[in-house]
């Protein structure tokens, strides 16, 4: 099987582009993968994205032996946000980041996400959306993340 990864990132109109990708083959046919999008206006949301990225990663690439898709993305995604916490008590500050996580094993495609980080399926030059933003509007063509990853726990 031959996988390909493409990303696509836009830089915000007021912050430095915090997005981060980041992948590894887990196996012949596995491959996790993590595109997280830093918040802009806090104090390290490019911190948050490289952090929670490598940290999902870094687990993933270790945990995922006995535990299903769906278990180690879970706990992968509690050890980031563990990781952010640490991080917002060390250094005093504001972070936080969106995230997407996926492992492809063989045909098979399991992912969670946080925020508004989206995943497609593309058949036949058609693009589906498979996820749906967490965010709500708050007036005059301004959304808030609803959530996301901030080092305070996951509800």
């Amino acid at each position: 099987m031959i996988m390909i990864v493409e990303s696509y990132s836009v830089k915000g109109k007021s912050f430095e582009n915090e997005d981060f990708l980041l992948w590894q083959h887990l196996g012949e046919d596995k491959l996790i993968a993590v595109v997280v999008d830093g918040m802009g206006g806090l104090d390290a949301g490019a911190l948050a994205a490289r952090k929670a990225g490598e940290v999902i990663v870094s687990y993933v690439s270790e945990q995922f032996v006995d535990d299903t898709p769906d278990e180690v993305l879970t706990r992968a995604i509690r050890a980031a946000d563990e990781a952010l916490r640490l991080i917002r008590k060390e250094m005093h500050i504001n972070l936080g980041t969106s995230i997407t996580a996926l492992i492809l094993s063989g045909r098979n495609l399991y992912f969670t996400w946080l925020g508004n980080v989206r995943v497609y399926r593309v058949v036949e030059e058609r693009a589906q959306l498979l996820t749906e933003d967490h965010s709500v509007d708050v007036g005059y063509g301004n959304k808030k993340l609803t959530r996301c990853l901030k080092g305070i726990g996951i509800a």
